[in-house]
């Protein structure tokens, strides 16, 4: 079985970017874009997460990434 895989950037670039060489090695790969209470499907083996907090204040850029992260493990992504 493969892990469920688990991608939080900065940027739109940096997201695609990662997205682009999981899908070059075959997994599945969907890249999203971080929204407050965001539903997230369990339909590809990485999801990449875009917070566009490169820019933003260090807390507000701290918890979108913390948000992120933590949706991303309470759905079964564990890497």
């Amino acid at each position: 079985m493969i892990k469920l895989i688990g991608v939080v950037a900065d940027d739109t670039t940096g997201a695609n970017d990662i997205g682009i060489m999981f899908r070059k090695n075959h997994y599945t790969t969907k890249v999203i874009t971080f929204e407050e209470n965001m539903q997230i499907k369990k339909d590809s083996e990485v999801v990449i997460i875009d917070t566009d907090s490169r820019l933003d204040p260090p807390d507000v850029s701290y918890n979108r990434v913390y948000n992120a992260t933590k949706t991303l493990e309470n759905i079964g992504y564990t890497l």
